[in-house]
């Protein structure tokens, strides 16, 4: 009796390793990456560039801050780079502004509120507009 419990366990965890495997397919939207944040924000990758959104309510301005990078994480000119974000709040309100670049390699964004919202940010590389789409619990 203990042998085949033994038996089964051994069978049921084989089984469960098998089982784990990606459900992730290529699309055109953006995907969650997992590995270390280079700010500690949500990191995200759309085709050759990632960008992560770092949100800081606590901050009197600039609560919200975005780092663009190639894939391997390094930063990528800044130059003729340009681009808007949409939020849209919990509570049912939206606003939209343009980034703005501080500090060399941070772009910053201004938020009315310090609840949970939705962020839609759209930047513009060599004239190629990429979408992202991020997701912010509140205070």
């Amino acid at each position: 009796m203990k042998k085949s419990l033994i038996i089964m366990f051994v069978i049921l965890s084989i089984h469960q390793g098998f089982a784990q495997h990606d459900h992730g397919g290529g699309g055109t939207h953006d995907t969650p990456i997992v590995q270390k944040n280079p700010h500690g924000g949500q990191l995200k990758q759309f085709g050759k560039y990632k960008v992560e959104m770092v949100a800081d309510l606590f901050l009197a301005k600039d609560k919200l801050s975005f780092y663009l990078f190639q894939k391997n994480l390094k930063p990528i000119n800044y130059q003729n780079i340009t681009g808007k974000v949409e939020i849209h709040y919990n509570d049912g309100t939206e606003s939209k502004s343009d980034l703005v670049l501080k500090q060399g390699n941070r772009f910053v964004s201004q938020l009315d509120k310090t609840i949970g919202f939705h962020c839609v940010l759209e930047i513009i590389i060599n004239e190629k507009k990429i979408t992202f789409d991020f997701v912010q619990k509140g205070i």
